[in-house]
């Protein structure tokens, strides 16, 4: 190529690279800023861009200032730095200017200021540059934290797992949280949640062994506030000391709710888990009722007046009453005796030598007797004075006074008084003394006292009945007296009513087929259908003969001894002197 020609190619090049500089300027001037866009002036002319996008935060310029543009496209883009930081490089490599845009090293391109490829050397850079073998430490391991094997970043105590575990703390202080665990998700106190004392599952169950929740103070073993216990393992305890009430599901005598002792045993008020129910003390404000009364049908009610409605009703202690209503039917079943009695106001083991009553009827030495439950019996005896206590009268006794069995005896049940004896040692069994012959202390045995029957069985009634104690056994007791159905006793024929008192030797017997008979040591007497008959007749001499009427015959001893008869039949009289004993 000509010389001349090549200088005209070079000069038509510069133009246009001179004319490109022109319309693609390397910088412009911020005319007006829109959020994160601005619109520019560019230097040298007073055309304005509109919306021009920025590199970096728009909120870093100012109207008026000056910053450097790349191109795409045609279209400028604004960066947010400044001329100099775009045009200029500084070196540290000991060069102490700035290396000028000289199109060697740095050049205009498209897309803003760029290293010329090959042209970059060491000593433009401010750092030294790696080389094979060389590491460099980031941001955490310059902070302290390490890396294990198994890929967890730790520090100190505090522990990064990749598997999704933070772990803070270490032994009894140690604090997980935990994103994989099946069940838990955050637990403290121990390496493993089970063994933890404060936990929460991932469906939000909390446990805790200490602190509060809710106001309630929590222990290794319950929550309390208020001398209010909640234990987990069944059971609520409202109170202190025996000033409690408890809720329970775990009593092994199967109690399940208690109040007024802390053993559910001795409470005044205890239910079982059955229904059963115990109480020292009831108030009922308005009725009482069975489930299934119906009045005059079924059930029974007592109402708050102290009227009551039964159906059937067994009594074994005392019936006191002010009224008796008249034209009603009341039966008793059985015998009954009126003598002294009461009832056990707690319950007795059959071991207990102490038995506690609710009124104070017995003294020392009485016989004493109690039915505990059906087919069962047991005679005791009073040894000493009895005690007043809170619960009653208390009463030291002989349990199983004939040599029989002592049973257990519950709270009111009846007990009655047989009379009383005493007796030196060795008991002689069945001596007999007559009632009311000696007094306690007036020899080696004495014997007092007995009880009124009201016999109204089918097989040996109706009689009243007057019994007696004649020794110091307890079976030593019979029947003294009786009226109404008297067979059987005194050797009385099976069918007689009638009137018996005494024993086999001395007694007064009247029934209505066999009349009077009386019979006593020296004589009898009978007077029946026959007549009169006796064994013997004692007369006391008189000074004037007795009255006499129609058809009578009275006999007599006059004032000399003679046995004297009269006789008058209408006008007729006689008088005569039957047997002289000693006159003229």
């Amino acid at each position: 190529m000509p010389r001349g020609l090549n200088a005209n190619i070079t000069a038509i090049v510069q133009q246009v690279l001179a004319r490109r500089e022109a319309y693609e300027a390397s910088s412009g001037i911020v005319f007006a800023i829109d959020g994160d866009r601005v619109d520019l002036r560019i230097s040298g002319s007073a055309n304005v861009i509109r919306n021009v996008a920025v590199i970096g935060s728009a909120s870093s310029l100012a109207v008026g200032q000056e910053v450097s543009l790349r191109w795409e496209n045609g279209r400028p883009i604004a960066l947010a730095t400044s001329t100099s930081q775009a045009q200029t490089i500084v070196s540290t490599a000991g060069a102490s200017s700035d290396v000028e845009v000289d199109d060697d090293t740095i050049e205009h391109s498209a897309f803003g200021l760029r290293i010329k490829a090959g042209s970059l050397q060491q000593w433009h850079l401010a750092f030294t540059p790696s080389v094979e073998g060389h590491t460099h430490k980031d941001s955490l391991e310059r902070a302290g934290w390490q890396v294990d094997t198994d890929g967890a970043i730790f520090k100190n105590d505090t522990f990064i797992h990749a598997d999704g575990q933070l772990s803070l703390g270490e032994g009894a202080d140690v604090i997980k949280l935990d994103s994989t665990h099946p069940v838990y998700r955050i637990w403290a106190g121990a390496l493993t949640p089970e063994a933890s004392t404060f936990s929460v599952s991932k469906t939000g169950e909390l446990y805790a062994t200490a602190g509060q929740i809710a106001g309630w103070d929590i222990e290794a073993d319950k929550l309390t506030k208020n001398n209010i216990d909640l234990d987990p393992s069944g059971q609520i305890t409202v109170g202190t000391g025996d000033d409690i009430a408890v809720l329970s599901s775990i009593d092994l005598d199967d109690y399940a709710f208690w109040v007024g002792s802390a053993t559910p045993a001795t409470a005044p008020f205890r239910v079982k888990s059955t229904g059963e129910v115990w109480l020292e003390n009831a108030h009922v404000a308005t009725e009482l009722e069975s489930t299934n009364y119906a009045s005059g049908i079924a059930g029974w009610k007592i109402d708050q007046s102290g009227w009551a409605e039964f159906n059937d009703v067994t009594i074994r202690g005392e019936i006191v009453a002010s009224v008796f209503k008249t034209e009603e039917v009341s039966v008793i079943a059985g015998r009954q005796r009126i003598t002294d009695g009461t009832t056990f106001a707690i319950d007795a083991d059959s071991v207990d030598t102490m038995i506690t009553l609710t009124d104070p009827v017995f003294e020392m030495h009485d016989l004493l007797y109690v039915v505990p439950s059906a087919g069962t019996k047991e005679w005791m005896q009073v040894t000493g004075e009895y005690t007043h206590t809170a619960d009653g009268y208390e009463y030291p006794v002989m349990r199983a006074a004939d040599g029989m069995t002592a049973h257990d005896i519950m709270a009111g049940t009846s007990i009655h008084s047989t009379g009383a004896a005493t007796w030196p040692d060795p008991v002689p069994l069945f001596g007999e003394i007559q009632f009311g012959e000696e007094l306690f202390g007036g020899g080696p045995y004495a014997a007092l006292g007995g009880f009124l029957t009201l016999e109204g069985s089918r097989d040996y009634g109706p009689y009243f009945g007057v019994a007696r104690r004649f020794g110091p056994h307890p079976y030593q007791i019979a029947d003294v007296a009786r009226f109404g159905l008297v067979r059987g006793f005194l050797g009385i024929g099976e069918t007689e009513y009638g009137v018996a008192i005494g024993d086999a030797n001395r007694h007064f017997i009247y029934t209505y087929n066999s009349g009077l008979e009386i019979q006593t040591d020296e004589g009898n007497l009978i007077i029946n259908d026959n007549g009169l008959r006796v064994d013997r007749v004692t007369f006391t001499p008189r000074t004037v003969a007795p009255n006499y009427v129609d058809q009578t015959l009275i006999i007599w001893l006059d004032d000399s001894g003679n046995l004297m008869g009269r006789y008058k039949d209408g006008a007729t009289e006689t008088e005569a002197t039957i047997q002289a004993f000693g006159g003229a």
